[in-house]
């Protein structure tokens, strides 16, 4: 491909236009035009055109240039395809870590219901909003899928975190 149909469309593709062109090299836009679409180029007006581009001076005769450009285009695609991936991948974790903090609220309030049956209501109240607020720091306690009712180990661990917040409560409504 001669050089001048690769400076046109290069132009093209970077949506810049024979007048912007012709602003950046000083060269009048007639005399731009006629030399596009000449037969040949001068390497002195090649290089005017390069410059004002901000390309290498090679750009339009050197085909590895153009080869590593096309190499460097895949690769953007590619970094894009795979940060999309990426934003998929945490929307699906995000979900996840929503889901587990559902259950481990499910968890409190169970637990709230069958195991403090004389906490008055207000107390089991601001309890539960504690947990809301502070689930993300109990997530330690969810590492594996498991059923909080009835695994004795986080069950344990559950209630000796609400007798904790029923007595820190309980002491700040006496004073």
């Amino acid at each position: 491909m001669d050089v001048n149909k690769k400076i046109l469309e290069y132009l093209k593709k970077e949506r810049i236009s024979q007048s912007e062109l012709a602003d950046k090299t000083g060269i009048t836009q007639q005399n731009l035009n006629r030399l596009l679409n000449a037969e040949n180029i001068k390497v002195s007006q090649m290089l005017e055109i390069t410059k004002a581009l901000e390309l290498p001076s090679t750009y339009f005769i050197d085909g590895k240039v153009q080869a590593k450009n096309d190499e460097i285009e895949w690769r953007n695609k590619r970094i894009e395809e795979l940060e999309e991936m990426l934003r998929d991948k945490n929307l699906i974790i995000n979900e996840r870590r929503r889901y587990e903090d559902q259950r481990l609220f499910d968890a409190v309030l169970s637990l709230l219901d069958l195991e403090f049956k004389n906490v008055k209501a207000n107390t089991k109240k601001e309890i539960l909003e504690q947990f809301r607020k502070s689930i993300g720091d109990l997530a330690w306690i969810v590492e594996t899928p498991i059923n909080f009712i009835t695994d004795e180990k986080m069950r344990n661990i559950i209630v000796k975190e609400i007798q904790e917040r029923i007595i820190k409560i309980e002491n700040k409504k006496s004073k």
